[in-house]
């Protein structure tokens, strides 16, 4: 049983890259996540989760660095797998920011599923940050691709986000691409991060 659910999820996963590239305008570029351990972005995950030793061990991370709110410096948009920080309905992300202090968590999201969308600005969503856009399923729910807008800096629940009603192609940069595949569980394991740098 295990086996043959482990084959549908795969076969699902496989799927979604080529919806969400259907969405993508001919010729955007992908942003390929980053697996590379980061030590700063190990600590503020194990601070904001406030993780036990055992779910180090046992979650996984990607992570981009893109401009979502359009003030000129990256943000870091990081997607956590493991039992501590998923459910049938999505990961766990983090949108971080470089300060001073080193990096601050500046939200907090769930049920996020990859690859997604960041939307460009000239896309015509009612957005202070870039528009995400994402696929929403799982936990019983229908699949719905649904647009994810922000503001005052902060974005919406992805259970509140609305569905994508406009099938036309979205300018933008797609996130995450290599999910889908058996590369998306390339993650590194945030238990290993700390003793490589």
């Amino acid at each position: 049983m295990r086996a043959r659910l482990s084959a549908f999820i795969l076969a699902a996963a496989l799927a979604l890259p080529a919806a969400y590239a259907a969405a993508c305008p001919s010729g955007g570029l992908p942003l390929h996540a980053s697996s590379v351990p980061d030590e700063a972005l190990r600590r503020a995950v194990v601070c904001y989760y406030d993780l036990p030793e055992e779910a180090l061990a046992a979650t996984r991370c990607e992570y981009v660095r893109i401009d979502l709110d359009y003030d000129g410096r990256n943000e870091i948009l990081a997607v956590l797998r493991g039992p501590w920080t998923s459910g049938t309905g999505g990961d766990s992300a983090l949108i971080l920011e470089e300060t001073p202090d080193g990096l601050q968590v500046k939200q907090a999201l769930t049920l996020v599923r990859t690859p997604l969308l960041a939307a460009h600005r000239t896309y015509g969503a009612l957005s202070d940050q870039r528009p995400l856009i994402l696929l929403r399923a799982g936990g019983g729910a229908k699949a719905e691709t649904v647009i994810l807008t922000s503001r005052d800096g902060r974005y919406g629940s992805v259970s509140d986000a609305p569905p994508l009603s406009d099938r036309r192609p979205v300018p933008g940069v797609l996130l995450f691409p290599e999910d889908g595949t058996p590369e998306a569980l390339r993650g590194f394991s945030l238990a290993d991060a700390s003793h490589i740098f």
